[in-house]
């Protein structure tokens, strides 16, 4: 898979209020992709959905995860922001990818965008959403934006994805651990479609508590969700193994610093 993205993003415009950090591309590189129908080849087109997509960054890493295993054909990423400046990157990043033609930024607010949508337009759905629900607000007003949920409430952002999903489609998101039990109760009673598949716990380094949790729900089907934690740094400040398998096709640096044997 390219390392190209990352060498390039590092200088790609970012009038966003929240810039390119960890969260986003934890989700971007972690979040399941579509599975293949038997064969290999993905049947009919896919289209994806970033919700609140920023600069671009999780739409952009799951155009060339796409690409890289052969499943780009036919491929649509709308990536949607309440935030001109922030749209403004994403379609500037975009243009400068070379994965360009699947990618479509949008200024919209999504409680608005998706009441346009059809019953069943998306094959993944991905959200870093905002997320400082108790904290105070910053005399930034664009920050407040960014961080705070009051433009998307969790309510309404698992609600209109049960409804956008395709039947076996999934949601993924990324959020604090301290509000996870809220994010669990509120998927559970606005969204009972929707079945957890999958969710990891995030330390950022050991002997620290969980800081972020990944999870990611399936419209649809049965079975248990597959639970697993993922530790960033060791003790003395290193980078672990699994962290940097994971964002090794993102980061030009991780791949050379994954331990041998």
């Amino acid at each position: 898979m390219s390392r190209f993205f990352f060498k390039q993003f590092s200088v790609a415009h970012q009038r966003s209020a929240m810039k390119v950090g960890t969260d986003g591309v934890l989700l971007g590189a972690w979040a399941a992709l579509p599975v293949p129908a038997q064969g290999g080849a993905v049947s009919g087109n896919r289209t994806f959905l970033d919700i609140g997509c920023g600069c671009g960054l999780i739409a952009l890493m799951l155009a060339q995860r796409m690409f890289a295993c052969g499943q780009g054909e036919g491929l649509r990423i709308d990536a949607v922001d309440i935030h001109a400046g922030s749209v403004q990157d994403a379609r500037e990043n975009f243009r400068d990818s070379p994965w360009n033609a699947c990618l479509c930024a949008i200024e919209a607010d999504f409680r608005i965008f998706s009441r346009q949508c059809p019953d069943g337009a998306f094959d993944l759905m991905v959200s870093n959403p905002p997320f400082f629900l108790q904290s105070l607000k910053s005399d930034s007003a664009e920050r407040n934006l960014a961080r705070h949920n009051d433009s998307l409430p969790f309510s309404g952002l698992f609600s209109q994805s049960q409804r956008l999903l395709r039947e076996g489609g999934s949601l993924a998101m990324v959020f604090p651990a301290d509000v996870s039990e809220e994010v669990m109760r509120t998927g559970s009673l606005h969204a009972p479609g929707l079945r957890l598949s999958r969710l990891l716990r995030v330390f950022p380094k050991e002997g620290k508590p969980c800081g972020r949790v990944l999870a990611q729900w399936v419209k649809g089907g049965e079975g248990e969700a597959r639970e697993e934690s993922l530790r960033i740094l060791s003790r003395e400040g290193v980078y672990e193994a699994a962290y940097l398998d994971l964002v090794k096709d993102f980061y030009p640096w991780a791949g050379d610093r994954i331990p041998v044997g």
